[in-house]
């Protein structure tokens, strides 16, 4: 039995079970370096930030964003910040050199005083002034006994509204509230993306297989540990804090542990309803039957026969489970009314887990197998010798925080040099965060830059890079286990002990009462790292990037707030199309149409069969794919995008990577 290693302060969603966060790539460089000559993706590094967003803060009169604190703007990753880190060459005017010079030689004649050029005159009246400003002010500050607790070194803007419109709610990493808004991933036509419904024309939905991430919730248990030991320094102040900081004195550390928050449970519900609205009516021929809401009347198969209730997949996790719940009373309007459902209907609704849907568990432990929790089925997930984030984290925390914890020392005096360590900075960085999450604001998003927060969404990244991505060799082989099952119920088929693989419980998938293979909708609620491990799994090119802990890469695609953000949700959409749709698919450098598909197991799906995969809303490129052909409306054809599912798998040596040591070790 493998034991878990502590992970310090890093808040992870696989600290334990009951007891224990693509982006679609930029068309321009939130940091404003990319070269005038569009050069390949340029790194940024600390310094260079800092000086310019110093020099930033010392322009007068600049416009602060109005946009409101709970505002998700399309723009803010896209194109915020429009700082000129790059800066504009100030053009070398040439010197002009006097050609009035007085003649050579004795002058028998007496010259005409020389009177000062107007240009002079006008230059000793500015700068004189200016100088008598900065000789006072060096002279007050050499005459004062001591510096000012509630003096700020001059720094970037700090606040909750930032001159460039930064939202700083949208670059919280995997801690962010859900926001589907921002750029296309690369290649997909804009307008696929003006609904979460808009399908391609002569289109009909048919299935809809959903991957969903829990929402809001208080910090993990080491998380919220570390939080509590740097709220204990600043209330034992032997003195009192700076005068901006007196609400100090009345705040208290209340966070809880684990537990999804009630805007979680908020998120949940309307993301199940939201679905409704968007899919489900399809889905289940709500509009064609006069329905406006769920009714099981609608659950039916092609013939008219009862379907069995939906089957829903959680984990045994509280805020999973809890999530899960949330969704689907959203989803089948269980507290919503409808004058055209029937009696029997009303009596089902009474019951709605037995008679509407059934919630099944997988036992999030050491010792099952999880594929809502992949990190149990592959014990190399816990050894750090191939899990690396946490460390890389930690090392980007001692850069990006530096300026920050000399700022914020200043403001508590009571506090000895040195006692405010770059961890507890980034503490305060995640209360603000998580007592956001709870509460709705928190008096410690103020404190910090947009630098900061930037640097603050980068290290999330890097721990997810290194703890289920590409930054190890387990993060596919934990998000392998969940591809299988996906392809085994786009096929029709269980996962019998004879075809078990990559971590699947064939327990909970070898019957069709746990394990259903022809229903029109499939949830499983799980965690941010099972869906940045799934996207691994996949094989996208588009989040094969290296991460340096030194300096923050950008533009990027692998930015976990568009990937994994709280309520975050990937679609797999089954889409039946008319047969004189065309896909254009680019191989080996010529152009082919894709044959037409059938399914002679399904009348429903005898028309052409493709596969669109969304990710929070956002259609997901597919050209990288095997079998996948690339087109700008992220179309692949069924037949297709399961070989392409197959040979991902085949490429992830799951038994190596989990159980020996894996390649390059």
């Amino acid at each position: 039995m493998t034991t878990r290693l502590p992970l310090g302060d890093i808040d992870l969603e696989r600290t334990g079970s009951n007891s224990t966060s693509a982006l679609p790539r930029l068309q321009k460089d939130p940091f404003g370096i990319d070269s005038d000559d569009n050069s390949d993706i340029e790194t940024l590094n600390n310094s260079k930030y800092s000086q310019v967003l110093d020099s930033q803060s010392s322009l007068k009169g600049y416009n602060v964003s109005t946009n409101s604190f709970d505002d998700l703007n399309s723009e803010d990753y896209e194109s915020s910040s429009k700082l000129p880190l790059n800066g504009e060459k100030k053009r070398s005017s040439k010197s002009r050199r006097n050609s009035s010079f007085g003649p050579s030689g004795n002058n028998r004649r007496r010259r005409a005083p020389i009177k000062p050029p107007k240009a002079s005159i006008i230059a000793m009246v500015i700068i004189v002034p200016i100088l008598v400003v900065i000789a006072l002010f060096i002279l007050l500050k050499w005459s004062s006994p001591s510096e000012s607790k509630n003096v700020t070194p001059g720094v970037a803007p700090t606040g909750l509204t930032y001159p460039s419109g930064f939202n700083i709610k949208n670059n919280w990493g995997t801690l962010s509230p859900y926001f589907d808004t921002g750029a296309n991933f690369p290649g997909i036509d804009s307008s696929v993306n003006e609904g979460i419904s808009e399908l391609p024309p002569k289109c009909s939905l048919k299935q809809v297989h959903i991957l969903h991430r829990h929402a809001e919730r208080y910090p993990t248990t080491g998380s919220g540990n570390s939080m509590a030991k740097t709220a204990e320094k600043l209330k034992n102040l032997t003195e009192p804090a700076a005068k901006t900081m007196d609400w100090l004195e009345q705040w208290e550390y209340t966070l809880g542990k684990e537990l999804l928050v009630s805007r979680g449970l908020a998120t949940e519900f309307a993301a199940g309803a939201n679905f409704w609205a968007s899919h489900g009516v399809l889905l289940f021929g709500a509009k064609d039957k006069g329905r406006f809401l769920y009714d099981p009347i609608l659950n039916v198969n092609p013939d008219g026969s009862d379907r069995p209730p939906v089957v829903i997949r959680a984990t045994s996790q509280s805020r999973i489970h809890q999530s899960a719940d949330a969704w689907a009373a959203g989803f089948f309007g269980i507290y919503g009314h409808d004058p055209k459902r029937s009696e029997e209907s009303l009596e089902k609704l009474k019951n709605p887990k037995k008679d509407i849907y059934n919630l099944v568990l997988q036992t999030e432990a050491t010792g099952y197998n999880a594929t809502l929790a992949g990190y149990y089925s592959c014990p190399n997930s816990n050894n750090a010798t191939y899990v690396d984030g946490g460390r890389k984290m930690r090392e980007w925390i001692d850069v990006y925080l530096e300026e920050a914890v000399i700022r914020i020392s200043k403001l508590f005096s009571g506090l000895e040099e040195g006692q405010l360590t770059p961890t507890d900075i980034y503490n305060l960085q995640n209360i603000c965060v998580y007592e956001s999450a709870a509460y709705g604001s928190s008096p410690f998003c103020k404190l910090f830059t947009e630098k900061e927060w930037r640097g603050y969404e980068y290290a999330a990244d890097l721990v997810f890079y290194g703890m289920a991505s590409h930054g190890t060799p387990v993060g596919a082989s934990e998000g392998a286990g969940w591809v299988y099952e996906l392809v085994s119920r786009l096929e029709g088929k269980l996962i019998t002990e004879y075809e078990a693989g990559w971590g699947v419980n064939t327990t909970l998938t070898s019957s069709e009462e746990v394990f259903p293979t022809n229903q029109v909708l499939y949830l499983d609620m799980s965690h941010d790292s099972v869906i940045v491990s799934v996207l691994t799994a996949l094989g996208l090119d588009i989040l094969k990037e290296d991460l340096p802990s030194s300096k923050i890469l950008a533009p990027r695609q692998f930015v976990v707030s568009r990937l994994a953000p709280f309520g975050a949700r990937l679609f797999v959409e089954v889409l039946s199309c008319e047969e004189d749709i065309a896909v254009a698919a680019d191989r080996d450098n010529k152009k082919e149409t894709i044959e037409d598909e059938t399914d002679a197991n399904n009348d429903e799906f005898a028309m052409r069969k493709f596969v669109r995969v969304k990710l929070n809303n956002r259609v997901l490129p597919l050209g990288s794919l095997k079998a996948c052909p690339a087109n700008k409306e992220g179309l692949c054809p069924f037949d297709d995008f399961i070989e392409s599912l197959k040979f991902a798998l085949e490429e992830i040596d799951f038994d190596r990577n989990c159980y020996g040591i894996p390649e390059g070790y």
